[in-house]
């Protein structure tokens, strides 16, 4: 008898996520709200993810005065016209059922896009010489997100 093999597809550089994230810029996430995260990274060696924030830009134009927040000129597969947050990597562990967080079918970002967000978060770190990384963990995770997981 032939034992099939499960596929498992990797999230990808580019993709969104969509989740209640457990803390935000290190806090414990006490507004209850979905939030898209992009993929910056899934290191296959060390099987994590590092994701930052993004955010619509609707009623929050001021947002783009900070030197961390860049706008985002071809959204798409966003919805509506949006901005990256670059002041917080947030970094997960893979595990099999994140894949179910993956929005907009695993359409991704243009490599444009995703190469001038690198490029800015590169030249902000570089002027502020220290990263705020927040790492989630599966545990976590999914205590933060068990009601989306049952659905």
């Amino acid at each position: 008898m032939k034992m099939e093999k499960t596929k498992i597809t990797r999230i990808q550089e580019r993709q969104f996520l969509n989740f209640f994230p457990p803390k935000l810029n290190g806090n414990i996430s006490e507004e209850r709200k979905r939030r898209y995260m992009l993929v910056l990274e899934n290191n296959i060696d060390t099987n994590t993810i590092k994701l930052i924030n993004i955010s619509k830009l609707s009623g929050k134009a001021k947002c783009l005065w900070y030197d961390y927040n860049i706008e985002i000129i071809d959204y798409y597969p966003l919805k509506k016209p949006s901005f990256a947050k670059l002041n917080t990597i947030y970094t997960i562990k893979e595990f099999g059922e994140l894949n179910k967080y993956v929005s907009f079918e695993g359409k991704k970002l243009s490599e444009k896009e995703f190469n001038n967000i690198k490029v800015e978060m590169s030249n902000y770190y570089n002027k502020i010489k220290k990263k705020n990384i927040i790492e989630f963990t599966q545990k976590d995770f999914i205590e933060s997100n068990k009601e989306l997981i049952t659905k």
